[in-house]
Formats: C-alpha cells, structure tokens, sequence
C-alpha cells in the first residue's frame, strides 16, 4: 500500500491480483509475478474511505 498526496488531501492506493479461471487461449491473462492467472485491480481512496 502506497500513500500519495493528492490535490484534496492524502490517498492510499493499493492493488492486487484477482484470480480467474485458467485462460490458456487469452493472452494477458497469466501473472508471472504470481505465478498463476487473473487481472490486476488498483484501488485508491482518500484516508476517510471514499
């Protein structure tokens, strides 16, 4: 997790991989870094939740 100051105050921003089915035939879908399949979700929100 990362915090960064935005224009309205501080952010934290995170991201994760969410995991799919195998998708052999997609290209993109396969996560070296984890070592299995899925698609990157990034997050931010100020440091009240929104």
């Amino acid at each position: 997790m990362h915090q960064v100051v935005g224009r309205g105050g501080s952010l934290l921003v995170d991201g994760f991989l969410a995991p799919t089915w195998d998708w052999k035939h997609v290209d993109g879908m396969y996560c070296d870094k984890h070592g299995t399949t899925g698609f990157n979700i990034q997050v931010a929100a100020s440091i009240a939740g929104h």
